[in-house]
C-alpha cells in the first residue's frame, strides 16, 4: 500500500476520463436516433433502477474499508482482515440474489401501472448486474483499499469500450433503449471479470460472526439509511419531474444530465474510491489530507474546466451544430448544469468523509436534509408551474447548497473548514475565471455556424485556458504533465511488471 493520493487519482482519474469519453461517443451517435422521448424513457428507468441500486443495496463494501486499517497504530491482523472480506462478500451473495429476485418481479408486475415496454424489458436485463456484481464488488474493494487502483483503472477502460461497442451496434439495429441495457451488462460482465482476476480473492461460504454482530447491524441500518436519503435526494426530483412535466421536456433535463452531470459525477465517484480509503488509512495525519483533498480540487479543475466553462459559454451553439435544432430548447439547461459541475469540485472530494470516518448517524441526518430541502423547493416550483428552466436553476441551487453542508460536516471532524481547503485551490480557481472571462470576450467577436468554426473556437480557447495555467498555476501544470506521462509509461504492456 506504498502509493500516494497524487498517483491513485492519477489512475482513476485516466480510467474515468477514457471511459466518460467513451460514452460521450456513444451518446454522440445514438443522441438523434433516442431522441427526446426516449431520453425521457432512461429518466423513468434511472428512478425504478435506482431504488434498488441505492435503497435496498446496503453497500457493506463501505464497512470493509471503515473496519480494515492497513497502516497507522491500530493495523488489523491478516487472519481478520480475511475474516472481514469474507463476511463482506457473503453479504453481498446474499443481498444481490434478492436485489435480482426484486427486480424481476417488479419487471413482470409493474408493467401497465408503473411503466410501459420496453422498460420492463429494461430492467428485466439489467437485474442481472446484480449477480455479476458479486464476484467483482469484494475484489475492487480490496485492490482500492491497498490503494492499487491500475487494475480498477485499466478494467474500467476496457469494460467501457467493450460496453460502448455494444450498445451503438444494437441501438442502430433498432433495439432502442434495450440495447442499452444489454451494453451495460456486457460492460459490468468484462470489468467484474477482470477484477476478479486482478483482485485474488478466494471466496468461503461463512456465517455472520457474534463479535461483529450488533456492529455490522448498526452499520447497515444507517448505510441503509443514509441509502434511502441518497436515492430519493438524487430522484426526488425526477419523480417529480416526471409527474408534472412532458416526456419531451423530461428528455431534454436527462439529454444535459447525460453530457454534464453524468461525466462528473464519474469523476466524483472515481475520486471517492480513492478518497474513502485514503482518509480511513491517514485520518491520524492531517497534513497529508488536506494536501491531498488540494491535489483533487486542482486536478478536476485543470481536466474539467475548459469543457464545463466551454459549455456555459457556448451552450446554444455546441447544442445547435453537434444536435440539430430539436435539442435547442435544452441549451439553457446544459449552461447550467455546466456551472453546476464547475463549482462542485471545488467540495467534492469532501462529500465522502462522513463515509469513510464510520459517521453514518450524521451521514444519514445530512442525507435526509438534502432531501427535504430538495424535494420541498422541487414540488413548490413545479405547484406553482414554473418552467423547465426554472425548474433546472432551482435544482442546481439547492444541490449546491446541501452539498456544500455535507462537505462542511465532513470537514469537521478532520478540524478543517471547506472555505480553507477551497482557498488552497485559489491559483487554480483564478485561472478559471481568466478562462470564462475570455471566452465571453471572444463569443462577441467569433461567428459559429458550422463545425469547422466550433473547431477553431475550441482550439483558441483551449490555448488560451493552458497558457493561463501555465503563467499562474505552473506548479499543477507541470505535475499534470509530468505524472501523465509517468502514468502512461506504466500503463504501457512493457511496463505491466511494476
Amino acid at each position: 500500500m506504498g502509493q500516494s493520493a497524487s498517483k491513485s487519482s492519477l489512475q482513476v482519474l485516466s480510467g474515468t476520463v477514457a471511459g466518460k469519453v467513451l460514452n460521450m461517443v456513444v451518446l454522440f451517435l445514438v443522441t438523434p436516433i433516442l431522441g427526446p422521448e426516449g431520453f425521457g424513457q432512461l429518466l423513468i428507468v434511472g428512478i425504478i433502477f435506482g431504488f434498488f441500486g441505492t435503497v435496498v443495496d446496503i453497500g457493506f463494501e463501505n464497512y470493509y474499508i471503515m473496519k480494515v486499517k492497513l497502516s497507522g497504530p491500530d493495523i488489523t491482523p491478516a487472519h481478520e482482515v480475511k475474516e472481514v472480506e469474507d463476511v463482506v462478500f457473503n453479504l453481498r451473495l446474499y443481498s444481490n440474489i434478492f436485489l435480482f429476485l426484486v427486480q424481476q418481479l417488479i419487471a413482470s408486475f409493474g408493467k401497465g401501472w408503473l411503466f410501459e415496454a420496453p422498460v420492463d424489458t429494461y430492467l428485466r436485463i439489467l437485474s442481472l448486474n446484480y449477480l455479476i456484481a458479486i464476484g467483482g464488488k469484494i475484489n475492487e474493494v480490496r485492490l482500492r483499499k491497498r490503494m492499487n487502483f491500475k487494475p480498477v483503472a485499466v478494467a474500467k477502460v476496457g469494460s467501457d469500450a467493450f460496453g460502448s461497442l455494444i450498445k451503438v451496434a444494437l441501438i442502430y439495429s433498432g433495439l432502442g433503449i434495450v440495447g442499452w441495457a444489454i451494453g451495460l451488462v456486457a460492460a459490468n460482465l468484462v470489468y467484474a471479470f477482470m477484477l476478479f482476476r486482478a483482485g485474488n480473492y478466494q471466496p468461503a461460504l461463512v456465517g455472520l460472526p457474534k463479535k461483529w454482530r450488533s456492529e455490522i447491524i448498526w452499520y447497515a441500518k444507517h448505510s441503509w439509511l443514509s441509502g434511502v436519503g441518497i436515492y430519493f435526494h438524487s430522484q426526488v426530483s425526477n419523480i417529480i419531474l416526471n409527474k408534472f412535466y412532458p416526456l419531451r421536456q423530461a428528455g431534454f433535463m436527462q439529454f444535459s444530465h447525460s453530457y454534464t452531470m453524468e461525466i462528473q459525477s464519474g469523476l466524483l465517484s472515481s475520486q471517492l474510491h480513492v478518497l474513502l480509503p485514503y482518509i480511513a488509512n491517514f485520518q491520524h495525519d492531517k497534513p497529508r489530507i488536506r494536501a491531498g483533498l488540494q491535489q483533487y480540487i486542482s486536478l478536476g479543475l485543470f481536466v474539467f474546466g475548459f469543457p464545463a466553462i466551454f459549455g456555459m459559454v457556448y451552450s446554444e451553439e455546441v447544442v445547435s451544430i453537434l444536435f440539430g435544432e430539436k435539442w435547442l430548447e435544452a441549451h439553457a439547461i446544459l449552461a447550467m448544469y455546466c456551472a453546476y459541475i464547475l463549482i462542485r469540485i471545488l467540495f467534492s472530494p469532501a462529500l465522502g468523509i462522513l463515509t469513510s470516518l464510520g459517521k453514518m448517524k450524521e451521514s444519514s441526518m445530512v442525507a435526509f436534509f438534502s432531501l427535504t430541502m430538495l424535494g420541498g423547493t422541487m414540488l413548490a416550483v413545479a405547484l406553482s408551474g414554473g418552467s423547465i428552466y426554472h425548474y433546472a436553476l432551482a435544482y442546481v441551487l439547492v444541490n449546491l447548497f446541501t452539498e456544500a453542508v455535507k462537505a462542511s460536516v465532513g470537514l469537521k471532524f478532520l478540524k478543517l473548514s471547506l472555505l480553507r481547503v477551497v482557498k488552497d485551490a485559489e491559483m487554480s480557481i483564478a485561472a478559471l475565471l481568466a478562462s470564462f472571462g475570455f471566452q465571453l470576450v471572444l463569443k462577441d467577436w467569433l461567428t459559429m455556424d458550422g463545425w469547422a468554426d466550433l473547431l477553431l473556437c475550441i482550439l483558441v480557447n483551449a490555448a488560451f485556458f493552458l497558457s493561463v495555467q501555465f503563467i499562474l498555476n505552473r506548479a499543477v501544470y507541470n505535475a499534470m504533465l509530468n505524472k501523465l506521462s509517468l502514468l502512461t509509461a506504466r500503463l504501457l504492456p512493457s511496463n505491466r511488471g511494476d
